[in-house]
């Protein structure tokens, strides 16, 4: 399970599950610490998505990405 959290670590937002439903992506978890949610990212959006998260910040990512996986005790 992903955990989002605000930036004073209260919990926003609990992922459980990410799926692809016909065209669009599907996030499946709970919200404000219970409320059970489905949120859907159309076609659309995915490009706004990858707009968004492109080159530098990818590269952010990846580094964040091999520096957990160092710390993980979940490998």
């Amino acid at each position: 399970m992903m955990k989002i959290t605000t930036a004073d670590g209260a919990p926003l937002m609990e992922v459980s599950d990410i799926r692809i439903v016909g065209d669009k992506i599907v996030f499946e978890g709970k919200i404000m610490g219970g409320i059970p949610m489905k949120a859907f990212v159309p076609p659309k959006e995915i490009w706004v998505l990858v707009r968004m998260v492109w080159f530098k910040k990818a590269f952010n990512i990846v580094w964040l990405l091999m520096k957990a996986l160092f710390k993980s005790e979940k490998r």
